[in-house]
């Protein structure tokens, strides 16, 4: 077979949808690549969004900018910013920005938006000038950066970026009559004055005609359309790649990227070599050289998965806390001896330890006193932020010895220690009042491993109290809590 299929994608570097589609474009371009003549047309999501704000701030901007985006994040499984720490007032620059690299070739310039997405959806900061744009590519391999700077403010770089724009708002009749609400319709969008495809759209074109597939749909949709632009082209594909290969090709992945394309154990086949980094709600994946072109720390998976269960639990204890009303500081909890104003300063208190540990600070008598102000609710909130952000400050304290009150410990020891420690005081406080405590069950099962090899040796006063039963419908956490010495409530 030789006929080809030309598939233009409509997209925008900075459209969550379009990050969110990413893996299944990954995967499709992996199987079916070599039968594709594919274009990329960068389509201009929002022009300027200070027209009529003259309160418009970058900073406070990427705060509902986080929000709006982590509500995608529950469609796709696709990192959002967290934090966010700058938003763009027009996604113009990063259109042009790609097609500045497209000078230097297409696999320069695919590898350049990329490099954008990230940066605005991994790493926070939504670059739109000559430098932040030069910083988020540095170490793009083929792509020279200095070059691609001059390029930024060429005529003809602001002429193919104003093609693509005028291209995405002539849609086609597909997308002119698709009508409909759900989630990430494709349907044809209304922006600035113009109609335009929804991002990401693609159009397949072949002998048997063109096939559009607008806005957020199923892998499956984007393999038929490309069989029914050239029946049979769909018959060969490349096998899935294997993590390491998925990770020589690309540099960084996603959890939804691995599971997508290489299966659902695909992280408990990361080689031994691969980097994590803590995005702020998770974790992505590296390979050594993408780690370095990006300038992150070789931290290994194991160490990079106990910070994300630490700042996990560290959520997840302070949304329980969140709840706690003025008539309930007294309430008793399943931590024997404590109500629940003990047990928040308890847990106040470990996320400061964890603090002062880290950051070389001393641990004296005096800390074992009281840590909560005059709203213990902030007081723990901000414990928990500090916590996790003197890890994210410095990844490698994960990877070196701690000096605690006890004597050393590995970084991502002490993260996964504390982790269960504010796991199991959530589960006390949620059941102490009465609030419904949603939980990963990876994270417990982590925890439990954790406790196995640990809670045995310390079943004393003040520590872990003889392991209790747990009826045969008992949910992983309840199961978690007896075996570190609750008594469940019948």
């Amino acid at each position: 077979m030789n006929e080809r299929v030309e598939v233009v994608e409509y997209t925008d570097p900075i459209c969550s949808w379009a990050w969110g589609t990413e893996p299944k474009l990954r995967l499709l371009r992996w199987r079916h690549g070599h039968r594709c003549d594919w274009r990329v047309v960068m389509g201009g999501l929002v022009g300027d969004a200070t027209k009529g704000r003259s309160d418009w701030d970058p900073e406070r901007a990427a705060v509902p900018m986080s929000a709006y985006w982590k509500q995608t994040t529950g469609y796709t499984g696709q990192p959002y910013p967290s934090p966010m720490r700058r938003m763009a007032s027009s996604t113009d620059p990063a259109g042009r920005a790609v097609k500045a690299a497209l000078v230097q070739g297409a696999d320069v310039a695919d590898a350049v938006l990329r490099r954008l997405r990230e940066s605005t959806f991994v790493f926070g900061v939504t670059p739109d000038d000559a430098p932040s744009f030069a910083a988020a590519v540095a170490g793009v391999p083929g792509l020279d950066v200095d070059r691609f700077v001059r390029d930024l403010g060429s005529v003809d770089v602001a002429d193919a970026y104003r093609a693509d724009w005028d291209e995405t708002r002539r849609p086609n009749e597909h997308v002119r009559t698709l009508t409909g609400d759900r989630a990430g319709i494709g349907s044809m969008k209304h922006s600035e004055g113009h109609d335009r495809y929804a991002f990401p759209t693609l159009v397949f074109r072949g002998p048997g005609g063109e096939h559009t597939v607008p806005g957020w749909m199923p892998y499956d949709a984007y393999v038929e359309a490309l069989e029914s632009a050239v029946p049979g082209c769909t018959a060969d594909p490349r096998p899935d790649p294997t993590p390491a290969e998925a990770l020589d090709r690309w540099g960084l992945l996603t959890e939804q990227e691995l599971v997508t394309l290489c299966g659902v154990d695909a992280v408990d086949r990361l080689p031994e070599s691969t980097v994590a980094h803590f995005w702020g709600a998770g974790l992505v994946y590296l390979s050594p050289a993408g780690a370095a072109s990006r300038g992150l720390p070789a931290v290994p998976v194991r160490s990079g998965r106990s910070l994300a269960d630490f700042a996990a639990a560290l959520d997840l204890a302070r949304s329980v806390v969140a709840t706690i009303t003025d008539d309930r500081w007294t309430t008793p909890t399943p931590c024997d001896g404590w109500d629940v104003r003990a047990l928040v300063n308890h847990m106040t208190g470990s996320a400061r330890m964890v603090t002062f540990g880290i950051t070389g600070r001393e641990i004296g008598p005096e800390f074992y006193g009281n840590h909560l102000g005059p709203d213990p609710i902030e007081s723990f909130a901000a414990a928990a932020a500090e916590a996790a952000d003197a890890y994210r400050a410095d990844p490698t304290l994960l990877t070196r010895p701690i000096a605690m009150p006890w004597g050393s410990i590995d970084g991502d020891q002490l993260a996964t220690m504390f982790a269960a420690d504010q796991l199991v005081h959530a589960w006390d406080a949620a059941t102490a009042l009465g609030v419904e405590l949603v939980v990963d069950d990876s994270l417990v099962a982590r925890i439990r491993a954790f406790g196995d090899a640990y809670a045995d040796a310390h079943r004393e006063p003040g520590m872990f109290g003889p392991a209790q039963p747990a009826p045969a419908d008992a949910t992983p956490i309840e199961r978690l809590a007896a075996y570190v010495g609750r008594v469940l409530p019948a």
